[in-house]
């Protein structure tokens, strides 16, 4: 093997194992943003998940704060308001 054709075959080889390298790095980068952006996803969907059970909880006292004055203190002491129906006419609770 001639000198150039060593110095052309090493040199191609250190540019493969560059892109191997380049690739394996961005490769486990890839794999720790999937990570990230799966967990980011399931919190979102977890927080829609508890918003609708607590609107539920939410109109349940509400409904029953009409029988019970103690809740409607509680309720409005927390800063939470919800409209009820009351004989077909909408109330806002407390």
């Amino acid at each position: 093997m001639k000198r150039w054709q060593f110095i052309a075959l090493t040199s191609v080889a250190v540019a493969l194992a560059l892109l191997i390298f380049a690739n394996l790095s961005v490769s486990l980068w890839n794999q720790r943003l999937v990570s990230r952006i799966a967990q980011r996803q399931n919190g979102a969907r977890q927080a829609l998940q508890a918003e609708a059970l607590l609107r539920q909880v939410t109109l349940r006292m509400a409904q029953l704060s009409e029988q019970d004055p103690g809740l409607v203190k509680l309720l409005s002491k927390n800063g939470l308001k919800a409209t009820i129906l009351v004989d077909g006419k909408r109330k806002e609770v407390p």
